[in-house]
């Protein structure tokens, strides 16, 4: 969701003409977006030199009627029609399966709720001069 530029914009002209996919990792961003830090970014973590960034972000993701859930944002990346494969990172089993929910959530991915999301990250790459 933080890295869009080079999938979406650098990549672009390749998969057509190669007929491939992205493979992600990482969807939720090593925790962020899972609620992890909800309550505030640790000292120490990775994300503690952007902290101010992240947890307004994260807040604002945070959308109504819990459209924006966990299982949705790795949903969102599924959606990409260039995703081939998203990996899943666990650290238990059971999290694996909870993880695959999001298939369920893809169709509720509505256009409206894509822009929204787009101009909370606002980071919607400018498409490729033709």
């Amino acid at each position: 969701m933080f890295h869009r530029d080079r999938p979406e914009k650098q990549y672009a002209p390749l998969y057509g003409k190669y007929h491939i996919g992205t493979i992600t990792s990482s969807s939720l961003a090593g925790g962020l977006l899972t609620g992890k830090y909800n309550d505030g970014i640790p000292d120490g973590s990775h994300f503690a030199t952007h902290s101010d960034f992240f947890t307004a972000t994260v807040k604002q993701l945070q959308l109504p009627e819990a459209q924006l859930t966990k299982l949705a944002k790795e949903a969102w990346v599924a959606k990409d029609p260039n995703t081939s494969t998203v990996i899943l990172g666990a650290s238990k089993p059971e999290q694996i399966a909870e993880n695959l929910k999001a298939i369920e959530v893809i169709p509720k991915l509505t256009p409206e709720i894509i822009n929204k999301i787009g101009k909370i990250l606002s980071n919607v790459p400018e498409p490729l001069p033709t």
